[in-house]
């Protein structure tokens, strides 16, 4: 090739700009087209997590959805089960003092009862047990209304036809207060002969006994009583 030819090919090709220039001259348009453009509106940004939010939402009911599928008997009778824990807790906030005065009553008779049965001179004024020697007041929480509360809302959201579920109440009910009749009465002596562990007693051992007597309930009703898993 010759001189000439090399010279006029140099002049086609045209010079290309520094690397430093190139990058300055796409920095100036992007601010351009930014000006253009403007700031993204709230709506849009509102619309975009929106957006967001429903894709994981999607994402995360498609990988519980089988888990909910295959326990959905489970975690219904858990939805029951506290739902009628929020009723009971309700009735008790709100008619607790209509509903504890007739039981205090109850109770404190039924005690004194067995124990002048079993040999020891007892009576009731008011909600409180008297001997000779000792006297213990019964309040709310003597009652057993706790636990028999506890039972039935597991009754009621156990799948089973309705009339095992009315013989579970049939049967929980009265075993729940004979069983608080003991403790009642076991109480009474032990304040009278060993006053000093009454408390321990009374806290540390009974009221777990009575929550433990409800689901052993419970559970003897359910492997008794019932059928199965009602369709």
């Amino acid at each position: 090739m010759s001189k000439k030819d090399r010279k006029r090919q140099k002049k086609r090709v045209p010079r290309s700009k520094g690397r430093g220039c190139s990058l300055k001259s796409q920095q100036a348009e992007e601010r351009k087209r930014s000006e253009l453009e403007g700031a993204p509106d709230l709506d849009e940004l509102v619309r975009i997590a929106l957006r967001g939010f429903a894709h994981c939402a999607m994402q995360g009911w498609a990988s519980v959805k089988p888990f909910i599928n295959k326990n959905k008997v489970i975690i219904r009778a858990w939805l029951i089960f506290l739902l009628w824990i929020s009723i009971f807790a309700t009735l008790l906030v709100t008619k607790g003092r209509v509903i504890d005065p007739p039981l205090i009553t109850a109770v404190a008779r039924s005690t004194a009862f067995i124990l002048n049965l079993l040999g020891t001179e007892a009576w009731v004024q008011g909600f409180t047990i008297h001997s000779s020697d000792f006297s213990v007041m019964v309040i709310p929480a003597c009652t057993g209304l706790l636990p028999t509360l506890l039972f039935l809302a597991a009754v009621f959201a156990y799948p089973c036809k309705i009339k095992e579920k009315a013989l579970g109440v049939a049967i929980g009910i009265p075993a729940i207060f004979l069983i608080n009749l003991v403790r009642m009465v076991s109480l009474f002596y032990i304040g009278l002969y060993l006053p000093r562990a009454f408390e321990q007693v009374h806290l540390l051992v009974w009221q777990p006994l009575m929550v433990f007597a409800a689901v052993a309930l419970w559970l003897l009703w359910v492997g008794r009583f019932t059928r199965g898993v009602a369709k």
